[in-house]
């Protein structure tokens, strides 16, 4: 899979018109519109949740995050290269500086969710996939051993 690799300032809070900074949640990334163009190579049609999972990638430390991809909100600074994530996700990306080299991948929704930050989501998401093929081999069993 390739992806688009650029110089990204990694900011943890929105610079907001109104001199207010807001905060967002660590499933999320927001950036410039364009970038979804650039990463999916298509455009966007309507709010599809599914097809915005990507995986960021720094070039520096080879470290990555799953996250799903938004556009910035109105009344928030949005240049190129601006990239609004968690600080989680900023700390595993950087290295000391706020402006780092990453590469953002498109995902899978079963990468994601196999990856994501969100204990409860990843452990929930697991448990299940381990107890359904649990759940198939013991019916396999129970249908053999007859």
């Amino acid at each position: 899979m390739n992806g688009y690799s650029f110089k990204a300032l990694l900011k943890t809070r929105f610079d907001l018109e109104e001199k207010k900074a807001a905060e967002f949640g660590c499933e999320n990334v927001y950036a410039h519109a364009s970038l979804y163009k650039k990463v999916f190579r298509k455009t966007l049609k309507g709010t599809d949740r599914r097809k915005r999972f990507v995986k960021i990638t720094s070039e520096e430390t080879k470290m990555s995050v799953y996250r799903i991809l938004r556009g910035v909100p109105n009344g928030v600074s949005s240049a190129d290269g601006i990239l609004y994530i968690d600080s989680d996700g900023k700390n595993v990306l950087s290295v000391s500086s706020a402006e780092v080299s990453v590469k953002i991948q498109s995902a899978c929704w079963l990468a994601y969710y196999w990856h994501t930050d969100n204990t409860a989501a990843r452990i929930s998401f697991k448990m299940g996939i381990i107890s359904f093929t649990v759940g198939i081999i013991s019916l396999i069993l129970t249908i053999a051993l007859r």
